[in-house]
């Protein structure tokens, strides 16, 4: 995947060798595996080497989910820009290729920012407090470890727009 991750610009991450198979089979031959949810910071070094760019998509389920967190945050830390391909119902790629490959078309179209994620993850706590206590754990430290100030900024507006009362109710932060 090598050539392929050099050309586009970015790889796909995804969790299995058969979601590898299936990606490459609908033409997204910059697509690797972490074969399993035991992604290290080897693997990251390897891929950061070849793109500064990284989609994780990972299984939908508890697992996957908890990978992306773990993958994200060494990436960030790494200084890679993480994008999320992001689709409901538990499935894994493969299986969402075989019911529907125009489905993950679109899914990796589609896919969004990190930060974008996680404000849409908590966009659907309805605890009002919890969502503030939640954006500042979640999105706030994310804020920060953005190394570009363009993308800083960027991201600061785009979470000020979005999240205006949050802003409004509790508007003592740092960065």
């Amino acid at each position: 995947a090598k050539q392929s991750i050099r050309k586009h610009n970015f790889v796909i991450l995804v969790e299995g060798q058969m979601d590898v198979i299936m990606s490459h089979q609908m033409g997204y031959s910059n697509t690797v595996a972490s074969s399993g949810t035991a992604f290290t910071q080897d693997q990251l070094q390897i891929i950061s080497k070849l793109t500064p760019n990284l989609l994780l998509a990972f299984d939908s389920d508890s697992a996957g989910l908890a990978t992306t967190a773990k993958v994200w945050e060494m990436a960030i830390n790494q200084g890679l820009d993480v994008k999320i391909a992001y689709y409901e119902g538990a499935k894994d790629p493969a299986d969402t290729i075989k019911e529907n490959p125009d489905t993950w078309r679109e899914i990796i179209k589609n896919s969004i920012h990190i930060i974008e994620f996680v404000t849409c993850l908590i966009a659907k706590v309805s605890d009002e407090r919890k969502r503030i206590k939640l954006y500042h754990e979640r999105v706030l430290p994310l804020l920060k470890r953005i190394h570009t100030y363009s993308e800083k900024n960027f991201f600061i507006k785009f979470v000020i727009i979005k999240y205006r009362r949050l802003f409004e109710l509790n508007h003592h932060f740092e960065f």
